[in-house]
């Protein structure tokens, strides 16, 4: 495996572990037009407030090679602590970095071009944890029970959505934004167990979907179907993946496990499911589903033996139905694997810091 290096930038904060297989900071790569699928953002979150989350950068043109820390090469400066999620809108990458309370705005390029703080009115952070994005508005769901509402020309929060508690991530189907409400810092009283509704015209919470315990994932298909993961109660109560028709709000279960992960591709869900005893993974695997709604038969994909160990992150290209797992022991630097549709490997890298969030796709 080769990695295109420069000279190291000044480390910033050093990894738990494994600090001598720190990669150094590489050149800007060289991201592409928006004809095809040419280059791949993989992030991590780093370690908890140290600093050291990190973007990465691949080319599957050139399968050998891996582009390691391109926010901080480019800006001299770290990404920040424990970065969670990003969307590719326009020409713009919106990145949140959740412990530092920033949303990154940076070109296609990963060079800066606004940081976002946020706070309630009386000065607390609000802790930023997904974000999505539709037409000239940026959503993200603050931890505090608020979705923020950004504008993608002046770059300014223009609004804060009231919502459920705890949200997590976001999806818009159509004219309306589904928020999971997690509830997720009242452990101790019960999660909650309701898929949030936002009517993108008014900016309003309008209603909401009863689901499972836990909710903390949701996701759209091209068919206008809402995916939904409940993580449980960590105890008695497994994963659940279920996907909802929101105009009749039908549902169905996909799959039961001690651990799910999943993404959804152009006309396939990708679905890790995992047995899990005393939080050791014992059977693992990745099924496919249809997208089409009554159909919820699983396909084998990856096998125990080829689904690879310490599976953290799954992302699925919705250009070729190619998949990005991320991988993490929790304590060094972490990896991902591409898998072509047909489940061949494409290519495996160690990446620039710790916990894969997840892979975003430049087009």
């Amino acid at each position: 495996m080769k990695t295109k290096f420069i000279m190291a930038l000044a480390a910033t904060a050093l990894l738990s572990a494994c600090a001598s297989d720190d990669p150094k900071t590489p050149e800007t790569p060289d991201v592409p037009g928006t004809s095809t699928p040419k280059g791949t953002y993989l992030l991590c979150a780093g370690n908890y407030d140290q600093n050291n989350a990190a973007l990465d950068f691949f080319n599957p043109q050139y399968p050998d090679e891996l582009t390691t820390k391109v926010f901080s090469s480019t800006n001299g400066r770290a990404l920040g602590s424990n970065a969670n999620d990003m969307t590719i809108h326009g020409k713009k990458m919106y990145i949140v970095v959740s412990t530092s309370n920033t949303l990154e705005i940076t070109d296609l390029r990963a060079k800066a071009i606004k940081t976002l703080n946020f706070v309630n009115e009386a000065g607390q952070p609000q802790e930023p944890r997904y974000v999505t994005a539709a037409g000239s508005k940026v959503y993200v769901s603050l931890y505090d029970g608020n979705v923020a509402v950004v504008d993608t020309a002046s770059l300014t929060i223009t609004k804060r959505i009231p919502v459920g508690p705890n949200p997590e991530e976001l999806c818009v189907i159509g004219d309306r934004l589904y928020v999971a409400e997690s509830g997720g810092a009242n452990w101790e009283g019960g999660y909650n167990n309701t898929v949030g509704i936002i009517d993108l015209a008014s900016e309003t919470k309008t209603g909401e979907i009863t689901v499972g315990t836990n909710p903390n994932r949701v996701a759209a298909d091209h068919n206008g179907n809402l995916y939904v993961l409940t993580f449980g109660n960590y105890f008695d109560e497994p994963n659940k993946l279920t996907r909802i028709n929101p105009a009749t709000l039908t549902a169905e279960t996909m799959a039961t496990a001690s651990q799910i992960l999943f993404s959804v591709g152009s006309d396939r869900v990708y679905a890790y499911c995992a047995t899990q005893e005393n939080w050791v993974v014992t059977e693992k695997r990745i099924d496919t589903y249809p997208t089409a709604f009554g159909n919820v038969t699983a396909s084998a994909f990856l096998t125990d033996e080829q689904t690879p160990a310490d599976v953290y992150s799954l992302s699925a290209n919705p250009a070729d139905n190619s998949l990005y797992v991320g991988s993490t022991d929790y304590n060094t630097y972490g990896s991902f694997t591409a898998f072509a549709a047909d489940g061949s490997t494409l290519a495996h890298h160690g990446l620039s810091s710790i916990n894969p969030q997840g892979a975003w796709f430049v087009r």
